[in-house]
């Protein structure tokens, strides 16, 4: 239980989802490595568990981005759309990234793959000449 949540924006929720399921996939990969009699932890079972070890002190240091938020808020401020960009594990993170923008904000953001903006997402970027707002922010 990661507690109450108390915003609209459900990060806790989110965040507890992904760190749920990188738990039982380490177990199943743990469990399979004992099937098989596997003793040695390979590289992505230390890496990720390494990684859920360090999130506490990420979500320390993500706390102290503040005023690097409060700036870029001010740069979407009065803008109409917005693209969120991720690539691999990235991308869900994206895509929950606008989802998040689009609560709080009211503002259309879209969340895509880094690699699939050039298809069709890219059509609608808007450069200073054109867009009624200026630019189209991305976010990456």
């Amino acid at each position: 239980n990661a507690g109450r949540e108390n915003a609209v924006a459900s990060t806790k929720a989110f965040t507890t989802q992904v760190t749920v399921l990188a738990l039982i996939a380490l177990w199943f990969r743990e469990l399979k490595d004992r099937v098989y009699g596997t003793h040695i932890a390979t590289a992505e079972a230390a890496n990720l568990r390494e990684s859920l070890m360090r999130l506490p002190i990420c979500f320390g240091m993500a706390l102290k981005t503040r005023d690097k938020c409060k700036k870029i808020a001010e740069r979407l401020n009065g803008k109409d759309h917005c693209f969120v960009l991720g690539k691999g594990y990235g991308e869900p993170v994206a895509m929950e990234g606008a989802l998040k923008i689009k609560e709080m904000c009211y503002l259309h953001a879209e969340g895509y793959s880094g690699g699939a903006l050039k298809h069709g997402p890219f059509a609608l970027i808007e450069s200073d000449e054109n867009g009624k707002q200026g630019a189209t922010p991305i976010i990456m």
